[in-house]
């Protein structure tokens, strides 16, 4: 069932916001298209905020495709676009929805599961780093009260994030919009020493939604390391994100 969510109203709030907390380097959003705000597979990945140290185009949302696999990260304006989706990050979150595709049967394949996932931007204000972002406790109250609008709303399976930050902040809206924890995984290892991955589950009535945290797949490449022992924890951790959701 489609909602009731407008994209042209919420762009208005962040560019509103960002000027009023006197951001300076641009903002992005959806780095999928707006359509999945009222349709999608059940997936959601949403991280921190889009990263830069230099003031950029603001973008409401990509018209088809996805910024990971559809976005030269190396290129810079008014270059040809040569390397669309080979920055690190890109691969990694490509070899993540590969390992997802081969759990949901309705998008076997990965780019298609990709086109069709929520994907966006929890503080949708650029900045270098996080420490850096301007206004930062307002920005994240800001992020906080975008998602809770779209949580709400949005019939998700499971919401994907790579930082603690925007996984303590989901967590909070879920609980918030009454859902009842019945699941918290032990840390899952990744093979990077003490860097872990984890899982909790919630239900409401009739619906149920996982929430994960990975690494910052931009700092630790989990995928394809091309050690079995490695691929035999990230299949573990593949299984747990998946085992509640029907997709």
């Amino acid at each position: 069932m489609e909602n009731d969510l407008n994209i042209e109203n919420l762009i208005s709030d962040i560019d509103n916001k960002y000027k009023e907390l006197e951001q300076e380097l641009g903002w992005s959003f959806l780095v999928t298209s707006k359509e999945n705000l009222k349709k999608n597979c059940g997936i959601a990945l949403i991280t921190l905020n889009p990263g830069g140290c230099e003031k950029a185009d603001s973008m409401g949302y990509f018209e088809t495709g996805n910024a990971y696999c559809d976005e030269d990260w190396f290129c810079k304006k008014g270059e040809k676009e040569t390397r669309k989706g080979q920055a690190p990050l890109q691969i990694q979150i490509q070899e993540l929805f590969k390992k997802l595709a081969t759990k949901n049967i309705s998008y076997p394949n990965y780019i298609n599961l990709m086109n069709n996932s929520l994907m966006g931007y929890f503080i949708p204000f650029r900045s270098q780093s996080i420490s850096s972002l301007k206004n930062a406790n307002q920005s994240r109250e800001f992020g906080k009260k975008l998602w809770s609008n779209i949580l709400e709303n949005v019939d998700l399976k499971l919401i994907i994030c790579i930082d603690k930050n925007t996984y303590s902040s989901i967590n909070e809206i879920i609980c918030g919009l009454k859902y009842i924890k019945y699941f918290e995984s032990e840390l899952l290892p990744t093979g990077w020493g003490n860097i872990n991955s984890e899982v909790r589950r919630y239900k409401k009535e009739n619906k149920s939604i996982t929430i994960a945290r990975l690494p910052h797949l931009s700092r630790y490449r989990i995928f394809n390391r091309g050690n079995p022992k490695f691929d035999s924890l990230i299949e573990d951790i593949i299984i747990e994100l998946t085992k509640d959701c029907s997709f």
